[in-house]
């Protein structure tokens, strides 16, 4: 809950102040706050974001990452870190299944980029965008991070994500990167101020994999980047205002779409904000005015506070309340081995739920069985108003071959099929929850979808915990 304003209406501390307030038949007290986030999201441009120019055939790579391609390779020698430097142990590449990931797959489109580090180097890739600095602006710099299956290892380099502006560092983000043959999203947010040093400099992001020598003295471990997205929210101070009319007070502040308001009431500060009245809730944005009355208190002092917050994603289940419409089945051409989707608390994969008390799994107390081919479906999704959007899944996986696993796939309200193994194939042990996010295709946007969650697993013996699913959701 983001608090916009605080009043103090019909009241004041000083006899003086109240024989004012008698003539003027309202004294207002108004305290400046934070500034609140206004307008929408802008995604800035930036060149190559999935790293699929050039077209490399599966499991090549090139050496090298220049100006024609986005991005330009350097490294940080950690003795000197504040000198960028131009360098190379990285490039581009076409992961395939022996050596990169799962089905050979990538977050978006065939190619990542990758960056090899040693000892004493900090190594990475450089964009320089068009875009600038500007002024009391929040940046979210989101990436996808990866570790390739050759690694052989779950322990590996380190990711950062920095963002900069005429070359001074504006934030960083730095932390392990996700286990062999793994992607998971990573956010950095930075806001700039009402006046940076850096205006109007040209922003630069910069991704690495972090110094990293293993314990026998090897290097070269390596760390993947895909799906570049940065976008920028300008954000004002808030203004609200309030006035007096007849037996009412009218209340008026500056908001913006995809909002809700809320307007508490108290007659002390002394009272926690938890318990304040609720004077009028859940008021959708009307921007860029959103306007309310209420009646005038009887007390000789009222504070109010109006608070923002964002609008319900227009999907989310965390299953504890039960099914809510969600079926389970055989994929064709399967039959029934025992292993199906189980909806309660797991006492085998994960041993919780990663949210409250209820996880889907594909058995919550036993391994999978061999040749299994089942799958999870959601109820009726409605994107018809939305033109972007993102599926967030968390997730817990031991699926420990190849050639099995999970995957998402997304279909019409008929049915039919729109997009398959829409992320990646989800197997390996994850050995905790982990999230799952990518942003919608164009093409499943503007329509119903029904998300599916189909797991398979070959014929031998080798079977794991399986998959689990929780906390589903799609945001704007």
């Amino acid at each position: 809950m983001r608090q916009l304003g605080l009043f103090m209406a019909n009241g004041c501390l000083e006899k003086g102040l109240r024989m004012m307030s008698k003539l003027l038949n309202l004294l207002l007290l108004v305290l400046l706050v934070a500034p609140s986030r206004v307008g929408l999201a802008e995604t800035l441009i930036v060149l190559n974001a999935s790293f699929e120019d050039p077209a490399i055939a599966d499991g090549d790579w090139i050496t090298e990452a220049t100006p024609d391609h986005g991005w330009d390779l350097g490294f940080y020698d950690v003795t000197n870190p504040a000198e960028w430097m131009a360098g190379t142990d990285g490039g581009i590449w076409n992961p395939d299944v022996g050596i990169g990931y799962p089905n050979g797959s990538t977050p978006d489109g065939e190619n990542a980029a990758y960056a090899e580090t040693n000892a004493g180097v900090d190594v990475g890739l450089s964009q320089v965008l068009e875009d600038t600095l500007r002024a009391n602006t929040q940046y979210d710099l989101s990436v996808q991070i990866g570790n390739p299956i050759y690694n052989e290892s779950d322990t590996t380099a380190d990711y950062r994500i920095e963002l900069l502006a005429g070359g001074a560092l504006l934030g960083s983000a730095t932390g392990n990167s996700p286990t062999a043959g793994v992607w998971e999203a990573q956010t950095l947010t930075v806001t700039s101020s009402s006046n940076p040093a850096q205006l109007g400099q040209p922003l630069e992001i910069r991704l690495f994999a972090v110094e990293y020598v293993d314990e026998a003295g090897g290097g070269g471990y390596e760390v993947d980047f895909d799906e570049v997205v940065l976008t920028a929210t300008p954000l004002v101070p808030v203004q609200l205002s309030i006035a007096a009319s007849g037996a009412d007070l009218s209340f008026s502040w500056n908001s913006q779409g995809e909002r809700l308001y809320d307007l508490l009431g108290a007659a002390d500060l002394a009272t926690p904000v938890s318990e304040w009245n609720v004077l009028e809730t859940g008021l959708v944005a009307t921007p860029p005015v959103n306007s309310v009355t209420v009646s005038r208190p009887r007390d000789l002092a009222s504070f109010y506070i109006v608070s923002e917050r964002d609008l319900p994603p227009p999907f989310l289940a965390d299953f504890e309340d039960g099914a809510d419409d969600w079926t389970v089945g055989l994929i064709d051409n399967f039959v029934d081995t025992g292993t199906t989707w189980e909806l309660g608390t797991p006492s085998a994969g994960p041993g919780t739920a990663h949210g409250g008390s209820k996880a889907w799994g594909t058995d919550l107390d036993a391994d999978y069985a061999p040749s299994t081919g089942i799958f999870l479906r959601s109820p009726i999704v409605d994107l018809s108003n939305l033109t972007i959007a993102t599926l967030e899944v968390w997730h817990y996986v031991d699926a420990t071959q190849e050639e099995e696993g999970g995957r998402i796939n997304i279909r019409s309200a008929d049915g039919t099929l729109i997009e398959e193994s829409f992320g990646s194939i989800f197997w390996g042990e994850t050995s905790e929850w982990t999230l799952f996010s990518k942003r919608l295709p164009p093409s499943v946007l503007g329509k119903e979808i029904i998300l599916e969650f189909q797991f398979l697993s070959e014929g031998n013996d080798k079977v794991g915990s399986g998959w689990y699913i929780d906390d589903v959701a799609i945001r704007r």
